[in-house]
């Protein structure tokens, strides 16, 4: 898998709720930090977990990912996501993510994430 296939592996398994997905995205003691939400998860159990809970209250979420630089083990890119009311409307935010990157047998795999929003509205 390469480094863009990893990015949006991360998105579509937000969006497709397929959350085990993400299994393929981090290392196993991987840590995301969710600067906004003011939580940091550590390990990709908690990472699922984290997210999960997080997403539950959307009746829909669209990640997009752009402006992907990959540096050695750094990588970072931008987001847009949207967030579905249920009650109708939308929530949007913008941002980018700054990751740590581990090579294995199977691919590139995040092991450290930072999530950091630039806009919302």
């Amino acid at each position: 898998m390469s480094v863009p296939d990893l990015l949006h592996r991360y998105a579509t398994a937000i969006d497709t709720r397929e959350l085990e997905l993400l299994r393929d995205v981090f290392t196993p003691d991987a840590t995301e930090d969710f600067r906004r939400l003011g939580t940091k998860a550590e390990g990709v159990d908690a990472i699922i977990a984290f997210i999960g809970s997080a997403i539950e209250r959307w009746s829909a979420t669209q990640h997009l990912i752009s402006n992907i630089v990959v540096d050695g083990e750094r990588c970072s890119c931008y987001f847009v996501a949207v967030h579905v009311k249920p009650e109708g409307g939308l929530f949007e935010v913008g941002g980018a993510y700054y990751d740590r990157l581990v090579h294995t047998d199977a691919g590139p795999r995040i092991a450290e994430r930072i999530l950091e929003p630039i806009w919302e509205r």
